[in-house]
């Protein structure tokens, strides 16, 4: 075949890739016509069910796609607060790039890429930076259970680095949030000592950036993350009602106060992360770096507009990871590090509101690319076997289950089940966007589904039971799995909810070793350590499925029937999932007694006779007096302008509200 044959063969094949690339854009486009017509009652989703499980499987997921066009509202809701604390980021964000931090790091990683200590604490809080981007987005996408589960993550960890740096050590019988205020408490008083006025008054600050609720803050989070109290109206919002503006002020308020007390939870953590930067900046002589969060944590105005949509999409190659997002990521990359380097991109300077547009964006982009990244490098181990297309397909294994739950709360409002389905719903659409960037923080999102499973389940089977541990307040998701009857899964809640805290003796190692050895085929597995976190949303979503669906068939046993064909259109029939639950529960139940790490984030390493890798299945090799001395210090340093004389060691505290 000739060179000018080639030519015309190629081209024939591209004009048949166009024209199927468009007719399965016109097919998805008429599906989802389709799918908006169908009245989101009981009443329309019967009727639709008499066309068959397809008709039904399009109505689900044109709810999917409408939930994301309302990205695009602007009146959805009021960002300011969020837009304010992102802009003290920006410039803490400089300041680290000043200081030494690696902007090519994973985003969702706590440890950098250098090797000197020094260089590492800049990176670990270039992460804590990364990590209120992280909320920010998920707020931005209405998904407020993911954001409060970051956001609590954080506050703790950043709690327990002025614990360390104040020397409050837990007390026996102080609960989690009693100590988490008393640690707050004491920094403040020591700003208030520093601060006092010529008159003799004590100037401590007033604003949400002071710390005067950490406690009550921390407390709303979890509720939030347990699907209990007023503000899971937010979650209903997202899951039930689509993002769309409310009508009803009540419900408004609701909305508004989770971003509040989101805002006030990402102020004290940036608040402290800034005093870190600035003694950072102290103890390397770079006294300019500390001068650029020495500015007002407020800045003002920010804007009170979200993003543009495109930033918050999901890392999959149709959306945030496709040519066209991918060129404007690089452009806003390209622009911020101009800045950084004093260039004017944009020909001049840009508005405290653009600039932090500009900074998030850039953000997004390094996460995109490290999922490139991280692709790339299944690719390579992988071979053939690698289809990154197939990601595709995957990802209705999560939309079916959400969509489902979001109808569920929308037909029992006001109730139990609707709080808790609304919070599975909004909660498992976090944990696939974050498991798409290896973010550890995913399996944290699954502790939250495990519990509202139980919790459904148990209003289900046994209403009056659950009844009476509804109203008790210090239940625990191991308490709903035991009256839902999933004890077995009880170590399978253990190593999810390690990871969902970031506390004295947290130790994510060994809960992200037990997910990998939980696998059935584990030794089968060429690369267990690879599948450990997908195989676990994987398990999280067939238990929302199921339980949803029963919810689900209470109100339409007609629609339960389309539901179960749903999922039986791909390989497994239920019965077959269900044998394999059993499986799984049996091999959790035989593991639950393992113990396969000794390294927690503090505490001197020096101390531990190995060290498990946080991001593969860990090594046999002792630690060397550089990593000893990494991981013993880096994640406490001693801040000179905070602490007094002294052992440099983490306190002992015990491990605080271990079942919460």
């Amino acid at each position: 075949m000739g060179r000018a044959s080639r030519r015309r063969r190629e081209k024939r094949r591209m004009r048949a890739q166009r024209s199927e690339a468009a007719a399965s854009l016109l097919e998805a486009h008429e599906a989802d016509i389709r799918g908006a017509r169908v009245a989101p009652t009981i009443a329309g989703y019967e009727a639709v069910s008499s066309d068959g499980p397809e008709a039904v499987r399009e109505a689900l997921i044109a709810r999917h796609n409408a939930r994301m066009v309302r990205f695009t509202d602007p009146r959805r809701a009021d960002f300011a607060g969020i837009r304010a604390t992102l802009g003290a980021v920006v410039h803490a964000d400089m300041a680290l790039a000043r200081l030494g931090a690696d902007s090519n790091r994973l985003p969702a990683s706590p440890f950098g890429t250098s090797r000197s200590f020094r260089m590492g604490w800049a990176d670990h809080l270039s992460w804590g930076l990364d990590s209120v981007v992280a909320i920010a987005r998920l707020s931005f996408a209405g998904q407020i259970v993911g954001a409060a589960m970051i956001a609590r993550q954080q506050l703790e960890r950043w709690t327990e680095n002025l614990a360390h740096n104040t020397r409050t050590a837990h007390r026996q019988g102080e609960t989690r949030a009693e100590f988490i205020q008393r640690v707050w408490d004491v920094e403040l008083n020591l700003g208030a000592r520093r601060n006092k006025t010529t008159r003799g008054r004590m100037d401590i600050p007033s604003s949400l950036w002071s710390g005067r609720r950490a406690g009550a803050v921390f407390i709303e989070l979890s509720e939030l993350m347990h699907g209990r109290g007023p503000l899971v109206e937010a979650a209903h919002w997202d899951a039930a009602h689509l993002l769309k503006a409310s009508d009803n002020p009540e419900s408004s308020r609701a909305v508004q106060r989770a971003y509040s007390l989101i805002s006030e939870a990402i102020a004290m953590i940036v608040r402290r992360i800034r005093v870190c930067i600035r003694s950072l900046a102290t103890e390397i002589g770079m006294p300019s770096a500390g001068r650029l969060v020495a500015a007002p944590e407020m800045i003002s105005p920010g804007g009170s507009i979200p993003p543009q949509p495109w930033s918050l999409w999901p890392l999959v190659p149709t959306t945030g990871l496709s040519p066209e997002i991918q060129a404007r990521f690089s452009t806003a990359r390209n622009d911020y590090r101009a800045v950084n380097q004093g260039e004017r991109p944009a020909g001049r300077l840009f508005r405290d509101d653009e600039f932090i547009d500009l900074h998030f964006y850039a953000a997004r982009a390094r996460s995109a690319e490290s999922a490139l990244e991280a692709f790339e490098e299944e690719r390579t181990i992988l071979g053939d076997a690698f289809n990154l297309d197939s990601m595709l397909g995957r990802e209705f294994q999560y939309v079916i289950p959400s969509e489902i739950a979001g109808i569920a709360a929308l037909w029992n409002r006001g109730t139990p089940v609707g709080e808790a389905a609304a919070t599975a719903s909004t909660a498992i659409r976090s944990a696939y966007w974050l498991w798409l960037e290896d973010d550890d923080r995913a399996m944290g999102l699954l502790r939250v589904i495990l519990e509202q499973v139980a919790r459904l389940r148990s209003w289900r089977l046994k209403e009056d039971k659950a009844r009476s541990l509804e109203v008790n307040p210090d239940a625990t998701p191991r308490d709903w799995l035991e009256l839902a009857g999933l004890r077995r899964l009880g170590a399978f809640n253990w190593a999810l909810g390690e990871m969902a805290h970031f506390r004295n003796k947290t130790d994510w190692p060994a809960a992200r070793e037990m997910l990998i050895q939980f696998q059935p085929d584990y030794d089968a597995k060429r690369f267990p350590e690879l599948t450990g976190r997908g195989w676990a949303l994987d398990q999280a979503a067939f238990l929302l499925f199921r339980e949803a669906t029963e919810i689900v068939g209470l109100s339409s046993p007609k629609l339960k029937i389309s539901l179960t064909k749903i999922y039986e259109h791909g390989s497994k029939t239920m019965l077959e999932s269900e044998r394999q639950l059993n499986t799984v529960m049996d091999k959790v139940w035989m593991l639950r007694r393992e113990r396969y790490s000794v390294a927690p984030f503090t505490g001197p390493a020096v101390e531990h006779a190995r060290l498990w890798s946080l991001f593969g299945k860990g090594t046999e090799s002792p630690l060397s007096a550089e990593s000893a001395l990494f991981h013993s210090l880096a994640l406490n340093p001693v801040d000179e302008e905070e602490t007094v004389e002294g052992n440099t060691r983490d306190p002992k505290g015990a491990n605080m509200d271990a079942s919460d």
